[in-house]
């Protein structure tokens, strides 16, 4: 599983320069390869009570994949990180994080 936290805003009006913008959206950009799955997939990105609830099973070392089965996780560091998205993912990280800066 690879996660990639995002923020964004939504424009709430305004146009060109003057636009106007929402409070910040904090998400999960959320990318899964298990035993259970034939190939990695995109999940998508979390927010608001589902990011909440994802964000309490990941701090307890699990992960829903699927049909609600639930694996154990253990998180990396960030050379480890870097090294399964490439093997597993086939994408850069830093490259990935530099997208939502």
């Amino acid at each position: 599983m690879l996660v990639l936290p995002a923020v964004y805003w939504a424009q709430i009006g305004g146009h060109l320069w003057w636009r106007r913008w929402g409070d910040p959206k904090t998400t999960a950009d959320v990318w899964v390869s298990a035993a259970a799955v034939e190939h990695p997939y995109h999940l998508g990105w979390l927010l608001d009570d589902w990011l909440d609830e994802m964000l309490d099973l990941w701090d307890a070392g699990q992960v829903v994949v699927g049909n609600d089965l639930l694996y154990e996780v253990r998180w990396l560091d960030d050379h480890d990180s870097r090294i399964i998205a490439r093997e597993v993912f086939d994408t850069d990280l830093d490259q990935e994080r530099a997208t939502r800066a």
